[in-house]
C-alpha cells in the first residue's frame, strides 16, 4: 500500500502533538499498540491512562507495555471510555495533550462485546472537555461489523458539528470500500 492505513494515519496525528513529558488517554485500550506507541512518545517523565471494559484486553495491554519497557508511564483502568472523566479526575489529570479511540470490537475477542454509539457520542463531549489547546484526539472507527457503520456515521456527524472557530476536523477514509474503517482527527485550535 502506498498510503498510510488509517491507524499508521492516526499515529502520524498523534506524534505530531505528544512530547516528552505530556499527559495522554487511550479509551479503547485493546492490546494496547497505541498505547505502547503514546507511552513511548510521553518518555520517562509523561503519563498514558488507558481504559477498557475487558479486563483480559486491560492485561494484554499490561503485558506488551512490560515488554516493550514503558509500563512505567502507563496506569490501566477496567472501565468504559464513557467514563473518562473519573478516570481522569481520579488520576488528578486536569488536561490531556492526546486522546485515541479505536471503535469496535477487541481482535481475536468476542465480536458481540464492542463500542455503541450511544456512550462512545458521550465520552467524545467527555474527551473533547480535557482536551488541552494545540492537543489532538483521533478515532479510528470499524464499519465492517454489526452496529459499526451505524457508530461511524454517529461519529462523523458529532465531529462534523464541531465549532470549526475551535477545532480542526479532518477525516481519512477509503471511501470505495464501506467496510473500511474511517479515521478522525480532532485538533483543538490554539486560542489567541
Amino acid at each position: 500500500m502506498v498510503l498510510p492505513t488509517v491507524v499508521e494515519w492516526s499515529h502520524w496525528i498523534i506524534g505530531r502533538v505528544l512530547r516528552p513529558g505530556d499527559v495522554a488517554f487511550d479509551a479503547t485500550v485493546g492490546h494496547g499498540h497505541d498505547l505502547v506507541m503514546m507511552a513511548t512518545l510521553v518518555g520517562q517523565q509523561g503519563l498514558v491512562l488507558g481504559c477498557d471494559i475487558q479486563g483480559h484486553a486491560i492485561e494484554s495491554a499490561w503485558q506488551n507495555a512490560e515488554m516493550r519497557g514503558v509500563s512505567d508511564r502507563v496506569r490501566l483502568h477496567v472501565e468504559s471510555h464513557e467514563h473518562i472523566e473519573r478516570i481522569c479526575h481520579g488520576e488528578n489529570v486536569k488536561q490531556l495533550r492526546a486522546i485515541m479511540y479505536n471503535l469496535g470490537y477487541l481482535p481475536g475477542g468476542d465480536k458481540s462485546i464492542r463500542t455503541r454509539r450511544e456512550s462512545t457520542i458521550a465520552s467524545l463531549g467527555k474527551a473533547l472537555d480535557l482536551l488541552m489547546e494545540g492537543g489532538a484526539m483521533t478515532i479510528v472507527s470499524y464499519r465492517g461489523h454489526e452496529g459499526g457503520a451505524e457508530e461511524a456515521a454517529a461519529v462523523l456527524d458529532w465531529a462534523s458539528a464541531l465549532p470549526p472557530y475551535q477545532f480542526e476536523v479532518v477525516m481519512y477514509s477509503t471511501p470505495a470500500l464501506e467496510s473500511s474503517p474511517i479515521g478522525i482527527a480532532i485538533g483543538r485550535r490554539l486560542i489567541r
